[in-house]
């Protein structure tokens, strides 16, 4: 086992430093979901908050998903604003060049693993229905969800 690193430095950048704050707004913060799997009882982390992990876009998600909160996994494009609560998968076609690989896809032509608890007459599911989900658990390589009104 290794020993612990000390700290480059125990100073407060803002009370010792005098460096200006920054209040950063929420919708370019990480949501709420995510800081309940890092935070311990004494309010340090328990674990690095994972910032470049391939899903970081579905933990942004304050409330209701968008398509801005999809993974791009390549092959596959991961969202959760498909007809009924749930994860979304795209089959995604692929363009990759020298120094970029460009993702796209049909909208329409994607698998929606999840479920409703209520029932509608014609195609078109209840406009209330929620999509807004939390992160129970996140490792390295992945992370687990649970939607609120399921839960």
């Amino acid at each position: 086992q290794l020993d612990a690193f000390p700290p480059f430095s125990t100073k407060d950048p803002i009370i010792d430093l005098a460096i200006r704050p920054y209040n950063r707004s929420t919708d370019s913060s990480p949501a709420d979901s995510i800081h309940q799997l890092q935070y311990l009882d004494d309010g340090t982390f328990s674990q690095a908050v994972p910032t470049n992990a391939w899903y970081q876009n579905m933990l942004m998600a304050y409330g209701e998903p968008s398509a801005a909160h999809r993974a791009y996994t390549c092959p596959y494009i991961i969202d959760t604003v498909g007809q009924v609560p749930g994860l979304r998968v795209h089959n995604a076609y692929i363009d990759a060049f020298d120094s970029v690989i460009q993702a796209s896809f049909n909208e329409l032509h994607a698998v929606t693993l999840g479920a409703a608890h209520q029932e509608w007459d014609n195609d078109d599911p209840p406009s209330d229905m929620s999509h807004a989900y939390n992160v129970t658990h996140a490792t390295d390589l992945g992370f687990s969800l649970e939607w609120k009104e399921y839960g």
